[in-house]
């Protein structure tokens, strides 16, 4: 509720209301933050060796800008594509990363902004409503145990309603939110390899992008078979995938 009125505020207040030239802008700003470092290291390459093995994988993000979402993917060498662009599941995208994100709305010249919010995932509830649909037991890309991967608060109800759960990186807001729905947090290697569904309220933490991509992905040693050269933002090569999932990379959030 805090995030949905967040928003309508600032659309009532109109302070985006005339921007000109909103895409163009949004694509130059993704492409200088793609090269000041906005992805993790090792989330590019994951992401590379997902699509190459044709695992669904989809980004949800609480930005005012899918826009910019799918410019920052494709900047850093991971095709991408805004999830309004087909309809069907997320395998219809084979190679493209689907993208669920808001949008600025834009005026008759296709151009101009007119401050207004084409909302399609503000907060938590939209992220979690998102997953249960792309992920749940009547989906057709299930053919899998699915994995979430995130590190905000607004993530916690969708890493809780994964199979697997995953933390990247240290998140003080988000352990306290977790702690205040009594779950806990372990090391992702503590994952039951019996495949048994982990205890409810269990989510599984990492520093590191490369151990997600070994533990969704498998032996190492394939990696430079499926995956592209280096990309600017990208220092671990992962290696295929082992099983289907659906996840949220942790950068842009």
């Amino acid at each position: 509720a805090f995030d949905r009125a967040a928003n309508g505020r600032a659309v009532e207040a109109g302070i985006l209301s005339g921007a000109p030239a909103v895409e163009d802008r949004l694509r130059a700003a993704a492409g200088a933050a793609v090269r000041e470092g906005l992805f993790r290291p090792g989330s590019v390459r994951a992401l590379q060796a997902a699509l190459a093995a044709r695992t669904p994988v989809a980004v949800m993000s609480v930005s005012w800008s899918a826009a910019f979402v799918v410019a920052a993917l494709e900047t850093a060498g991971v095709p991408a594509l805004a999830a309004t662009q087909w309809e069907g599941p997320l395998r219809s995208a084979a190679g493209a990363v689907a993208v669920y994100a808001n949008d600025l709305a834009t005026a008759a010249d296709g151009a101009t902004s007119t401050g207004a919010l084409l909302a399609r995932c503000q907060c938590a509830e939209d992220k979690e409503a998102l997953f249960a649909k792309l992920a749940g037991p009547s989906s057709p890309d299930t053919t899998g145990p699915s994995i979430y991967v995130g590190d905000a608060p607004s993530d916690l109800a969708a890493l809780l309603a994964a199979d697997v759960g995953i933390v990247v990186g240290a998140s003080p807001a988000l352990d306290r939110a977790l702690a205040g729905v009594g779950g806990a947090l372990l090391p992702l290697a503590a994952v039951p390899s019996s495949g048994r569904p982990p205890a409810p309220g269990t989510l599984y933490m990492t520093a590191d992008w490369a151990e997600v991509a070994v533990f969704t992905h498998g032996a190492a040693g394939e990696a430079e078979k499926h995956v592209p050269p280096t990309t600017p933002t990208s220092t671990h090569p992962p290696p295929p995938p082992r099983r289907p999932s659906v996840s949220a990379p942790s950068s842009p959030r």
